[in-house]
């Protein structure tokens, strides 16, 4: 994580000609695309725009930030820029929720390991029974299958090892 002054650095060496993206990146060692970036951040909101913030974004502003997107064809990074969001693995997601599942999707809280394995929370004892033994069976025919696996590369090794010898 780079502090807010290094960014502030490294982008006014740029806007003063004292470097391009490339050789800043050289430079400071960091990578060229974070300069075009802090850039674009700096722009479009100022000092505040090169802070190290890890937000939460309301489900408003990533249906607001996807269209504005797609309204005035703005690329990934102006649309970074003018939004002040931190991530562009974020924005993508963002892109594929809206037009995979529409607007409506973008409201959902994604995070967490639950909801990305898409296993619903049983509520009820009977529900969290049916799906241990649902798990545990699961387990128990991917054990079956990995000693079968087993057997059958030791029976190929030792067909190889008997051709071999024959010759």
């Amino acid at each position: 994580m780079h502090s807010p002054e290094l960014k502030y650095e490294i982008v006014q060496k740029y806007l003063d000609g004292k470097g391009s993206f490339r050789s800043l990146a050289d430079e400071y060692h960091v990578d060229k695309s974070d300069v075009q970036k802090w850039r674009d951040s700096y722009l479009c909101n100022g000092f505040k725009g090169l802070a190290c913030t890890n937000g939460t974004y309301s489900g408003e502003f990533k249906v607001a930030a996807v269209e504005y997107m797609e309204t005035t064809g703005s690329s990934l990074r102006q649309t970074m820029a003018r939004f002040d969001i931190k991530s562009i693995a974020s924005l993508i997601a963002w892109k594929k929720i809206y037009y995979e599942e529409g607007p409506e999707a973008l409201f959902e809280e994604r995070r967490g390991g639950a909801s990305k394995l898409n296993i619903k929370k049983s509520t009820t004892p009977e529900e969290q029974a049916e799906n241990n033994e649902d798990l545990l069976a699961e387990v128990k025919r991917l054990r079956m299958e990995n000693e079968y696996l087993k057997k059958l590369n030791a029976l190929v090794r030792e067909r190889e090892k008997s051709k071999k010898k024959t010759k």
